[in-house]
């Protein structure tokens, strides 16, 4: 079909003419401008996604890092205190007359502790505080009296220390421990 200029109708959609009979394209729905902000925002969306995901990674691994750190300190305090339990029962096996020399560490990460002796009910404690809190922990032994009560010379208030004590900033870091067959005897070395 022909219109009045002499040129072939096609289809509307895809083909327009212009004042002088020529032909035109249609304009896309989107501009080129339109897609260049709709790339950047997806852009941007994918990358606030991937922060996230990758800032709560690093959380949970520093959390667990941390957890896993407080666990390894506790594990030094409790081995420095059994090294204290592990000096009273081998006193105990050796029998009468037997000395045990114990060297143990003035602290423990950089901070004191404190060792207490309950010979009665054959208890040692180690309290530990530093910075992230209060460790303690109990260990069992045997009763190490021996039905008198067990003899401690302990720093500073050598000859007799309250509450049967050691700290372990306090004298040299020796403690020696000797069975006499009825109970053991606490001597810490005094001095620097």
């Amino acid at each position: 079909m022909k219109n009045l200029r002499g040129q072939v109708a096609t289809q509307k959609s895809s083909i327009s003419y212009c004042h002088h009979g020529q032909v035109a394209t249609h304009k896309p729905s989107v501009s080129y401008r339109n897609l260049r902000g709709q790339v950047a925002t997806e852009f941007f969306i994918y990358a606030g996604v991937f922060l996230i995901l990758v800032i709560a990674a690093v959380v949970v691994v520093n959390f667990t890092q941390t957890t896993e750190l407080n666990l390894l300190e506790a594990n030094i305090a409790k081995e420095n205190g059994q090294l204290f339990s592990d000096a009273i029962h081998l006193s105990l096996r050796g029998g009468s007359g037997f000395t045990y020399m114990l060297e143990y560490p003035k602290n423990i990460l950089g901070y004191p502790y404190y060792i207490y002796f309950n010979d009665s009910k054959g208890l040692v404690f180690i309290n530990w505080i530093n910075p992230k809190g209060n460790f303690s922990y109990v260990y069992s032994t045997t009763p190490f009296s021996g039905g008198s009560q067990a003899d401690f010379k302990l720093c500073p208030n050598y000859p007799q220390f309250e509450n049967n004590k050691l700290s372990s900033n306090t004298g040299k870091n020796i403690l020696n421990i000797t069975n006499d067959g009825t109970k053991l005897i606490f001597r810490q070395e005094c001095g620097s």
